[in-house]
């Protein structure tokens, strides 16, 4: 990628802020998108992702190449868009490892391109990683043990 591709900014017009177009974090555009907090069958040692209904409803029913940007970086991984069940393939691990996801992490998924036989995604990491503060006697597993982040 180009560097002034890299730097490259998009104007959020409500608030007159601009925002790296290859950020590790940005405003969705409204866009199609769907997001997934990362679980083992994620992560290791098979590395599946599933696509939701929602998001397959914006993808043909086929298998096609499909380019993953998040920071700049690129990954081509391929949609098995014909299969029951609808994913992407094992390429996916690599995205997995570059970018050092595990269990607990969240990823979305913002449809970027989708014309010209090319289709791509950006993405954002968040990190599931809570401060030690946070999660003490705090699993949010139950009502009692619930995890609230205040908005102040």
């Amino acid at each position: 990628m180009d560097q002034g591709a890299r730097n490259a900014l998009v104007s959020d017009d409500r608030n007159e802020i601009e925002y790296p177009v290859d950020g590790p974090h940005w405003p969705l555009s409204g866009k199609p998108y769907f997001h997934t907090v990362l679980e083992k069958s994620h992560v290791r040692p098979v590395c599946l992702m599933g696509l939701p209904v929602k998001m397959q409803k914006h993808l043909p029913f086929a298998s096609i190449p499909i380019v993953l940007t998040y920071c700049g970086k690129l990954w081509e991984v391929m949609y098995l868009g014909d299969y029951t069940f609808r994913r992407f393939d094992a390429k996916w691990k690599k995205y997995v490892e570059d970018n050092d996801l595990k269990v607990g992490d969240a990823v979305v998924f913002e449809l970027d391109e989708s014309r010209n036989g090319c289709t791509r995604f950006r993405t954002q990491i968040l990190r599931g990683d809570y401060p030690a503060r946070i999660m003490n006697n705090r699993n949010g597993e139950t009502s009692e043990t619930s995890i609230v982040i205040d908005e102040d």
